[in-house]
């Protein structure tokens, strides 16, 4: 992974890869560079860090260097109707200050721009503070995911406009500001019919769902640097504003239940990390020190409407009633401390380091229900499942630690960590006592000439969510309960084990490289059949475990004209679930994929084209029923590029076809390309682009829920076209 995007030399954004090169066109740069072990400890993150270091250095031409550049765009699209729409993406970099400036509107889901690329803003930098093993069940809910299963991710209509800028100010030779502020208002809707197949032998349901999205997000930072070679001092502080409404509705066709569910967010967010790393005796004894503080405010309000007499008794409502309107209106405030002191000690072939961190939670949270909107007339219900009296939940850990690193020569390097993590835990009926146990983390990494490889274990004491515990029913989905643990809770032990390698076959002209990982996480929920089709979920520690792995293959043809790679991939997930406090049972989701994929891109060639197949299968199976669901798809994309000798024009078009073979019935067809033409300065670009010609919307998602098998009817972006004019400069 790179770690670094720099610009002539130099860190000109922090703000993530993708933001910055995307402003550039070739015809913009002198060079490129990728240095894979950073020597610079101005550019590393740490001075301690002993690691490899990759940065890509991006060297710019002399007529773009102490002068603005950049693109300007202004586009047409016909989706339904027509939607004007713009894009400007443009940087400025100089010998003591840099800019980048960038504001895009698309109504169709084309957006260039992307704040999934700002990862070092709001909570992403307080992730690194308080990494957790990787968690399958977050992964699922990627959209890399959904793109590894199904080709494609963009099963909703997405309006955005995106807008932010940021600078990097040179204070002197050892300090910096950056200043960064990213934005974006949006609106996501899609519709879907399921048919859900439940464990208990009761009908199947059939819905028909519509959701939409209104959202702004604000993501701001500040960060001061200042590295010397024996002091590096960094200091940030990161605001975050969030404003999300999001409706559900909601049609059961056999039983013409109808839902609502709306839910309304306004969060504030403040984070602030800062370190410092002071060298003692020059690159062999070191003092670090950590200080992270956050402070999470939100108000929340979910309203429930329906006809349903079954969840309206699952709300904790005995009198009967045509129609329900229950909304639930939550408080929360969430604050956290972090801090870190340690002490650094450089081999000859290596560094030993101990220290001890410290991090505490204080959650706060009050829930009130009402008949009715509560701004517009509505009853206060005194004795609901959905109240909550104001209440502080807290805890705080302990983990003195000691780790040790030798390296062997510059290709092997072996890392150990022990820690001991002591928790002191609030006094509840559903919380243990006080808790420690041992951790450890061990990694090896060799970087040869011939062969790479790492392999990582991390096992890890890793502390519950206090909203598990903290009271008050809540309302979480059209026909969905969450309810406060009922068992004990405790910190668990979690587990992850990651292992790369990377080795050429010789005899075949192949390079191999070879992944998995394997984790074990305690984060599921005991889902109650009690009230089905109405999900009930207890908050609970049940168990996740996962193993992924991916074997790759890929040979060059036609004297490095070509590249055809063969790739298997397999993953299973095995969530246990519970039909009672004590009877235990399994939900396994397995996943296989193999590819055949035909890459041809030739420096000289004037055609150019991918050809990519794809065998996957899903099997989703229980214990608890003899139902099983199997999804089998074949799919084929193919994409040509069409450059003539004098290259300012370029054609390519692409068809995918996707063919369900079990589980559900069906073809999907997707025919598009995009056309490409440019004046002989390349300053001028007119490009056309066309998606889903034929308008073939239905596309097929099956999943295994801890209650039901859902097997789902998506209703796909539908067919457009949109014709771009971009002026650089």
């Amino acid at each position: 992974m790179i770690q670094k995007v720099l610009i002539n030399g130099r860190e000109t954004s922090n703000a993530g890869a993708a933001l910055i090169t995307r402003t550039l066109s070739a015809e913009q740069i002198a060079q490129v560079e990728i240095r894979k072990r950073e020597q610079s400890d101005k550019i590393k993150n740490s001075l301690l860090d002993t690691n490899d270091f990759m940065v890509l250095d991006i060297t710019l031409k002399d007529e773009y260097t102490n002068r603005p550049f950049g693109k300007l765009r202004g586009t047409l699209g016909l989706q339904d109707q027509l939607e004007p729409g713009f894009f400007s993406n443009n940087m400025f970099v100089g010998e003591q200050v840099s800019f980048h400036a960038f504001l895009e509107h698309d109504r169709l889901g084309n957006e260039e721009i992307s704040l999934m690329s700002v990862r070092n803003i709001g909570n992403e930098a307080l992730a690194q503070l308080t990494a957790l093993p990787a968690d399958f069940q977050d992964f699922k809910s990627g959209s890399g995911f959904q793109r590894e299963l199904f080709g494609f991710e963009d099963f909703i209509r997405k309006e955005r406009t995106i807008g932010g800028v940021t600078s990097k100010i040179e204070l002197s030779d050892n300090s910096s500001v950056f200043i960064g502020s990213y934005n974006v208002m949006g609106i996501g809707e899609n519709a879907r019919e399921l048919q859900q197949i439940f464990f208990d032998e009761q009908p199947s349901s059939s819905l028909q769902l519509r959701n939409r999205s209104d959202f702004v997000t604000s993501k701001n930072k500040v960060e001061y640097r200042f590295d010397t070679d024996r002091v590096k001092f960094v200091s940030d502080v990161n605001f975050v504003f969030q404003d999300a409404l999001n409706r559900t509705h909601a049609l059961e066709a056999i039983t013409d239940h109808a839902y609502t569910f709306t839910a309304d967010t306004r969060q504030s967010e403040f984070y602030s990390n800062n370190r410092l790393e002071y060298f003692l005796v020059p690159k062999k004894w070191a003092l670090s020190a950590k200080l992270g503080v956050a402070s999470i405010h939100a108000d929340q309000s979910f309203r429930s409407q329906h006809n349903d007499l079954l969840l309206r008794r699952a709300q904790g409502f005995q009198i009967p009633t045509d129609q329900t309107d229950l909304v639930q209106e939550v408080a929360l405030r969430d604050r956290f401390f972090f801090g870190s002191l340690e002490l650094y000690r450089k081999l000859a072939y290596g560094n030993l380091t101990g220290g001890m961190e410290f991090k505490r939670q204080e959650l706060q949270m009050s829930k009130q229900a009402f008949d009715g909107d509560s701004s517009n007339g509505g009853e206060l219900l005194p004795n609901s499942l959905f109240n909550l009296a104001p209440t502080t939940l807290g805890y705080q850990v302990f983990r003195p630690y000691l780790r040790h690193q030798y390296r062997f020569s510059n290709a092997l390097t072996f890392t150990n960590k022990l820690r001991y993590a002591w928790y002191q835990l609030p006094e509840s009926p559903t919380i243990v006592g006080d808790r420690g146990a041992f951790e450890v983390y061990s990694m090896l990494d060799f970087s040869g000439d011939i062969v790479d490889f790492t392999l990582t274990y991390q096992q890890s004491f890793e502390m519950f969510p206090l909203k598990k515990v903290i009271g008050g029913h809540d309302l979480l989905g059209f026909r969905s309960v969450g309810i406060p643990a009922q068992r004990i809770m405790e910190p668990q032990m979690q587990e992850v084990a990651e292992f790369n390698i990377s080795f050429p076959i010789p005899f075949i002209g192949a390079q191999s490289m070879l992944a998995a990982l394997a984790g074990r996480a305690f984060n599921g929920n005991f889902v109650s059949l009690d009230a089905t089709p109405v999900v009930q979920t207890v908050y609970d520690q049940l168990e996740s475990s996962y193993f992924l792995t991916e074997l790759q293959l890929e040979r060059p043809l036609l004297q490095d004209r070509m590249l055809l790679s063969q790739v298997n991939s397999f993953f299973i997930n095995r969530q246990e679930n519970a039909f009672s406090l004590e009877d235990n049972f399994f939900i396994d989701f397995n996943y296989f994929a193999s590819e055949l994929n035909l890459k041809f891109t030739p420096a000289k060639s004037k055609v150019a084209f991918d050809f990519i197949n794809k065998f996957s299968r899903l099997d989703l199976l229980s214990e608890l029923s003899p139902q099983t669901t199997d999804q089998t798809m074949f799919s084929t994309f193919a994409n040509l590029k069409y450059v003539p000798s004098k290259g300012n024009w370029t054609a390519g078009p692409y068809v995918r076809r996707v063919w369900f073979l079990s589980g559900a019935e069906g073809t999907f067809t997707d025919v598009g390309g995009q056309f490409f033409i440019s004046t002989a300065d390349k300053k001028w670009v007119f490009r056309l682009i066309g998606y889903n010609l034929l308008n073939n919307r239905e596309f097929v998602r099956q999943q295994a829920l801890p209650v039901f098998f859902e097997i789902e009817n998506e209703r796909v972006f539908s067919r457009f076209v949109k014709l771009e004019v971009e002026y650089r400069f």
